[in-house]
């Protein structure tokens, strides 16, 4: 009887260390599903700008005289920066014409961090690219 009289209020202290570390790990776990998520919402927006990009900015002249896509490179600018600001919210997106009927498209968005910041992460940056080609 006497040695439980020690041990009382131990689970206390156990308790009392571990709280912060659940609060840490479960923290984590909502910044990494909150990045994930923006990630996957820019991909499907750089997708969807390039693909309208492509279908909205070329010559209809020459497709219909010569049967091949040449882009208006102003245009499609204007047209990809459109479409992917309407399906992501934010964003810098970058257009670098490679080919007359191709072209590179860099996108980028910032988030902010909402537990990391106690750890010094207030923000991340995600970066993506694709290339895409017509006919």
């Amino acid at each position: 009887m006497n040695k439980l009289k020690k041990e009382d209020g131990s689970v206390i202290i156990i308790c009392a260390l571990l709280i912060p570390i659940l609060i840490g790990f479960i923290g984590i776990a909502i910044d990494a599903g909150y990045v994930l998520y923006h990630k996957n919402c820019m991909i499907e927006a750089t997708e969807i700008a390039g693909h309208s990009g492509l279908l909205m900015s070329y010559d209809v002249d020459i497709w219909e005289n010569e049967g091949r896509v040449v882009l208006d490179e102003a245009l499609l600018a204007s047209n990809v920066k459109i479409m992917f600001d309407k399906n992501c919210g934010h964003g810098d997106v970058e257009v670098k014409l490679l080919q007359a009927n191709a072209f590179e498209l860099n996108t980028s968005i910032t988030i902010d961090c909402i537990f990391m910041c106690i750890f010094g992460f207030e923000t991340k940056t995600i970066d993506f690219n694709q290339i895409f080609e017509g006919g």
